[in-house]
C-alpha cells in the first residue's frame, strides 16, 4: 500500500533509489551539424547562430538596470512633500502649531532640495503645493487667534 503523502515510505528492494542520478530530459546539447563547440567564454565564428554575425558581437540580453541615485531622491521628495501636507492638515484640526510650523519649514527645505537636484516638473510642483498648503494651514492657525484677541480688546471699549 503506497502512502500519497510520503511515497518512499514503503520502498521495496527492487525499486530504483529516489536519490540516484537521473539522465537529463531530451537529447544532449551539441554543436550544430558536427561543428566543434566553442570553448567557454569564446564566441563562435561569424555567421553561426548565436555567435557573431558579420563581425558584430552577439547581443547580450537581460543586462541589469541600475537606477540612478536621483530616482531615489525624487521618490523621497515626493513622499516627504505628501507627508508634510498631511501633517499640516492633521495639525490644523488637532495639535495646532505643534506640527504645522515644522511641516511648513520642512516643505520649504524640500522645495529648495528639489530645485537643487533639478527634479522633474511634477516633483517641483508637488513641493510647491506642499509649501502652499503648509503655509496656509500655519497662517490660518496664527491669524485666527490674533483676530480673536484683537476682537476681544476692541469689544471691551
Amino acid at each position: 500500500m503506497s502512502d500519497p503523502a510520503y511515497p518512499y515510505a514503503s520502498n521495496p528492494a527492487s525499486a530504483q533509489d529516489p536519490y540516484a542520478q537521473q539522465s537529463p530530459y531530451g537529447p544532449a546539447a551539441s554543436a550544430s551539424y558536427g561543428q566543434p563547440e566553442a570553448a567557454y567564454g569564446q564566441q563562435q565564428s561569424p555567421g553561426v547562430p548565436g555567435g557573431a554575425v558579420y563581425g558584430q558581437p552577439a547581443p547580450v540580453y537581460a543586462q541589469p538596470y541600475y537606477a540612478t541615485s536621483h530616482l531615489a531622491a525624487y521618490a523621497d521628495l515626493r513622499s516627504n512633500a505628501q507627508l508634510a501636507m498631511i501633517l499640516a492638515v492633521i495639525s490644523f484640526f488637532t495639535v495646532y502649531l505643534l506640527l504645522s510650523f515644522p511641516a511648513m519649514v520642512w516643505s520649504f527645505t524640500l522645495r529648495t532640495k528639489a530645485k537643487d537636484l533639478e527634479a522633474p516638473q511634477d516633483i517641483q510642483s508637488l513641493t510647491n503645493t506642499a509649501v502652499i498648503v503648509t503655509s496656509i494651514c500655519t497662517s490660518l492657525q496664527l491669524l485666527v487667534p490674533l483676530a480673536l484677541i484683537v476682537a476681544f480688546f476692541l469689544s471691551a471699549r
